[in-house]
């Protein structure tokens, strides 16, 4: 039986890309590993290993995919269910409670959810609204960081031995050609000035503000340049 990988889409994100990387390591091992998407869409098809078996629900919004998602559960009943983004993790969690067939479900955070629900509206603020009362349900709560296992704990009320760490898988081949490339700009072969590298989408959940303040702090004792 297979391994299912849950989410949205393949749209640019972290958390898609962690899905990709490890869905394609785990295919390279000999596992077979089915990704269930509510629309097959994003960037990140490119670099899906072909074969990786992609199954598209015939639903488009996340409401609605629970049912397409218990016909998947049924039909094609995968061993383990990993689910990402707290939304479809909802889903995922509601289409097993109505599924004859219901695997293990690891639902994964890779965001504080104290910290995104000031950002959210309507539904999707409804769907984190019953995180406390559906994530006991599963059997195991994925967290890409202790701060983000620590905040589901304390608002999900789960006792932290049933949250794990589960960092976002960032080596990969690509990784390390990457890091054989010259880094020829001046800042970079001149040692006398250190450089800061902060990376990031341009969002006030990244917090780049903050990260200008601790700079402005470094350069107090330091030379330094940030880029």
């Amino acid at each position: 039986m297979p391994a299912a990988f849950f989410l949205q889409d393949l749209r640019g994100g972290g958390a898609e890309r962690s899905v990709v990387r490890l869905v394609n390591g785990m295919v390279e091992r000999g596992i077979p590993v089915h990704l269930v998407l509510i629309n097959r869409t994003g960037s990140y098809l490119d670099e899906l290993d072909k074969r990786v078996a992609i199954h598209e629900l015939p639903q488009k919004r996340t409401l609605s995919s629970i049912l397409g998602f218990r016909a998947y559960l049924n039909e094609h009943r995968p061993q383990v269910v990993f689910s990402t983004m707290t939304h479809v993790n909802i889903a995922a969690i509601v289409a097993r409670m109505i599924s004859k067939h219901r695997p293990r479900l690891v639902p994964v955070e890779h965001n504080q959810i104290t910290s995104n629900l000031k950002l959210k509206s309507g539904a999707v603020k409804l769907g984190y609204a019953l995180v406390p009362y559906l994530y006991p349900l599963a059997d195991a709560v994925g967290a890409v960081s202790e701060g983000v296992r620590r905040d589901i704990g304390a608002f999900a009320r789960l006792p932290l031995d049933k949250i794990h760490v589960l960092p976002n898988p960032v080596v990969s081949p690509e990784l390390m050609s990457l890091a054989d490339d010259p880094a020829d700009h001046d800042w970079y072969t001149g040692k006398s000035v250190e450089v800061i590298l902060a990376v990031g989408r341009l969002t006030s959940r990244k917090k780049f503000t903050m990260r200008s303040e601790a700079f402005a702090r470094v350069r107090r004792g330091m030379k330094a340049r940030r880029v």
